[in-house]
């Protein structure tokens, strides 16, 4: 015997044409056959004229009672919602839309398994020939339940498969907040109707701010799966429960969602069409300011003319606040750019010409803030032609702009047209401005460049020219000087080798900026951070941790504790302390790091991401490999799937709309970092795919001697070698390490792990001459190593020592 739940409808209903639509739709429910869906077994009508419904009986409780009553976290409540998507799906496959899902309609048995209840119901019982479902009381029932109804279901619209992903969306919030996302207890039809029509939901994240825990579990991915599900236009939601599920299957995995939040445009429009009167308003306010332009033109009163640029631009380029751009996505960003470039090719030649100038200049400054060089780039070659055909060639302005557009040529890797613009622009600044200090700034540009063009003597003969300068001016700058230093300092250490003569240098630096950084607040930040990584490298550990604190006291004055420019720099402090060998406090700060971030923008931000990653080779460095694997994972997810929307959109590429962000350098970084911690692992024909793909994508866009290709090769290397492929792995290997040796000298820890590479490849190819040549060249590097350490235990002991 089979036990059955029996509902009993109302004995009104039964109508010739109904008993037979009923029996007609029973018997397709009845075909429905899934582990998640509690069976409808037959429908009929009783003697009495009293419809019946028959059901396979759950013995289970309500999904929110179940999850709540056990306290389960919301990884598990995750997955009971995928068990109620599968369920759905496979409804919809069969042309069955369930219409009423909410808790109570959902029962979860004693083993965990999800079924779902009354499937089809509200179908059977609506009236022939109507649309939807309406909500109704009094003697004609109620159909489906408002507080979970999507608009179209409340309209009394079509409704279809979209309308029960808004009602999982609902579900879904509930289940992870404990709450609705509309208060719905009104019995006006009309307020009900504008409540969920009109009114946005909040963000799940929103609504659980007395729980931080909870609100930085929910923030990002999962507040944007349910606003996706929650969104009033049914074509702008999940096209089915299986990719709203999958969304979710994503995020468990750590894998980036396929939605996304709605773009500024998309919310723009919907602010119009809820505030008609206050937008019309608004354009009045508009068209008075075009008066205001028209006016402080004729009039030509500058201070008039900025406020009405400043007006101009605060309308065209709303996205240029932080704390905006701060929710979009990069996506978002790129198109709302895309929108504000078209309004400006539009009105550009309307402007009049010496507004122009204001509006160019602003713009590219706009372009520059979002790091969309190639807008910024158009922007700026216009506003070079218009000052060169408007004023002296020897005028400063000149030079700002050329500098500017120098700059952004360099960031899109154009290297030697920035130095040719640079040059203009020093010539320009000698004439207009002489000894100055925007003079020094630009020749200590063009020595950064020589540097990185490994013209050192150059580089150094033009920091010298430029320090000169700026103490020379009428008063001398001291914080140019202190900046010119530095990079002077990183020319003498990084690229000549040169320690003893840095040496000294770098200790008169750090009294000067002791001296002056109070009343260089702004500044100081940097200089103690560039200074502490000088003093790392110079062997000096606990000068430089002390320093990298005074950088983030600093900060600290400026920012809340929250801010993302302290989860920024945080993770670098993570870092510069992960170098010193302190896993456990590098661990918690970039812990820190990570949670300030994804707080702020959430898990799936560029930000968050090199936290993430920060996050992975601290893990790394101390030996928990298993550990770091699931945080590079993270990394490599966001930056491939990132990649291939940046391969979707080569016409923005092509236009220059697309964010400087989107350089593919950071993919080959995780990529090799991945692979290393498989090889670590054990896993070596995985981590030789990784880093094949890393070493093809790094020689698109690094040079042959880099770094970062030169550690990834060594890896490549160690994995042919233990696959058994010695031919193949040799050369790899002799000939990244003397790369690796150059850069980062023979006592570093990444040089060391490249000759024990070298080293175990001679091993294992029983080549005795070569093993005792590079054994050799180990020993001592493990002994430069030792006495480096030597060295600094001896300094901290003097520096403790009573004088």
């Amino acid at each position: 015997m089979q036990l059955a739940a029996v509902k009993l409808l109302r004995p009104g209903l039964a109508t010739d044409e109904f008993v037979e639509r009923f029996r007609r739709e029973g018997q397709a429910l009845a075909n429905l056959e899934h582990p998640n869906i509690a069976r409808f077994l037959e429908a009929g009508v009783s003697t009495h004229g009293v419809p019946w419904l028959a059901m396979e009986h759950v013995d289970g409780e309500p999904l929110d009672t179940w999850a709540d009553a056990r306290d389960v976290g919301v990884p598990e409540r995750l997955e009971l919602f995928r068990q109620i998507c599968s369920a759905v799906h496979y409804a919809h496959q069969n042309l069955v839309v369930h219409r009423d899902i909410k808790p109570s309609n959902v029962l979860v048995t004693t083993d965990g398994v999800v079924k779902l209840l009354d499937f089809g119901i509200a179908k059977i019982l609506r009236e022939p020939g109507e649309p939807g479902t309406h909500a109704t009381t009094g003697t004609t029932g109620r159909f489906f339940s408002p507080e979970y109804a999507s608009p179209e279901q409340v309209r009394g619209k079509v409704v279809a498969t979209t309308s029960d992903v808004y009602s999982l969306g609902v579900v879904l919030f509930q289940l992870l907040t404990g709450r609705l996302p509309y208060d719905v207890t009104t019995d006006s039809p009309f307020e009900l109707e504008r409540m969920i029509c009109e009114r946005d939901a909040p963000r799940p994240s929103a609504v659980v701010k007395e729980t931080p825990k909870l609100r930085r579990r929910l923030t990002g991915d999962l507040d944007t799966i349910v606003e996706r599900c929650l969104r009033k236009e049914a074509d702008r939601r999940y096209g089915s429960a299986e990719q709203l599920s999958e969304d979710v299957r994503r995020h468990l995995v750590g894998l980036p969602v396929l939605a996304r939040r709605s773009t500024l445009a998309y919310r723009a429009w919907k602010f119009v069409r809820r505030n008609k009167l206050a937008v019309g308003a608004g354009l009045l306010v508009v068209m008075a300011s075009v008066v205001s332009v028209v006016l402080a033109v004729r009039a030509e009163r500058a201070a008039d003319r900025a406020r009405t640029t400043a007006a101009y631009l605060a309308r065209l380029l709303p996205i240029a606040d932080p704390n905006t751009r701060a929710a979009m996505t990069s996506r978002e960003v790129a198109e709302a750019v895309g929108e504000i470039a078209a309004l400006l090719d539009e009105t550009y030649q309307d402007l009049p010409e010496n507004l122009q100038q204001d509006v160019l200049e602003s713009v590219s400054g706009f372009y520059a803030s979002v790091d969309f060089q190639g807008r910024g780039r158009t922007a700026l070659t216009r506003l070079v032609e218009l000052l060169e055909s408007r004023i002296s060639p020897d005028d400063a302005r000149l030079g700002r702009a050329l500098r500017n557009l120098a700059t952004i040529h360099r960031d899109l890797g154009d290297r030697s047209e920035a130095e040719r613009l640079l040059q203009r622009a020093l010539t320009t600044f000698r004439r207009a401005l002489g000894n100055h200090e925007e003079t020094a700034k630009i020749i200590r540009t063009l020595a950064d460049f020589a540097a990185r063009g490994r013209q050192f003597e150059k580089a150094e003969r033009l920091h010298e020219e430029a320090i000169a300068m700026v103490l020379a001016c009428d008063p001398p700058s001291w914080q140019a000087a202190i900046s010119i230093q530095i990079s002077h300092c990183k020319v003498i250490m990084w690229d000549l080798r040169d320690e003893p003569r840095a040496r000294p240098k770098v200790a008169r630096l750090v009294e000067l900026v002791g001296r002056v950084a109070a009343r260089s607040v702004e500044e100081s930040h940097g200089w103690y951070a560039e200074l502490a990584y000088l003093l790392q490298d110079l062997g000096d550990f606990d000068m430089a941790y002390k320093l990298a604190l005074r950088a983030l006291v600093f900060l600290e004055q400026r920012y809340a504790p929250d801010h993302p420019r302290i989860g920024r720099y945080l993770h670098h402090l993570g870092m510069l302390r992960k170098d010193q060998g302190y896993y456990e406090d590098a661990e918690r700060i970039v812990g820190r790091s990570v949670r300030i971030l994804r707080d702020f923008y959430g898990e799936q931000h560029a930000d968050s991401i090199l936290a993430d990653v920060a996050m992975a080779k601290t893990l790394a460095d101390a030996g928990r490999w298993a550990a770091a694997e699931t945080w590079a994972s993270l990394a490599v997810a966001y930056y491939e799937a990132r990649d291939a929307d940046v391969a979707r959109m080569t016409q923005a590429v092509a236009r220059g709309q697309l964010a400087y962000e989107s350089s593919r350098a950071p993919t080959g970084v995780v990529l090799t970092l991945l692979g290393r911690v498989r090889h670590h692992l054990g896993r070596h024909a995985e981590a030789l795919v990784l880093l094949k793909r890393s070493e093809r994508l790094q020689i698109e866009i690094l040079p042959p001697t880099s770094w970062e290709l030169a550690k990834t090769r060594t890896l490549i290397g160690a994995c042919l070698t233990e696959l058994g492929q010695l031919d193949e792995a040799r050369p790899y290997l002799v000939n990244a390490h003397p790369i690796l040796e150059r850069s980062r000298r023979l006592h570093h820890r990444r040089t060391i792990e490249s000759l024990e590479r070298v080293v175990r490849h001679f091993e294992v190819a029983q080549d005795a001459d070569e093993l005792a040549k590079w054994t050799r060249k180990l020993d001592a590097a493990n002994a430069a190593r030792a006495e480096r350490e030597r060295r600094r235990t001896r300094s901290r002991e003097e520096s403790r020592s009573p004088r």
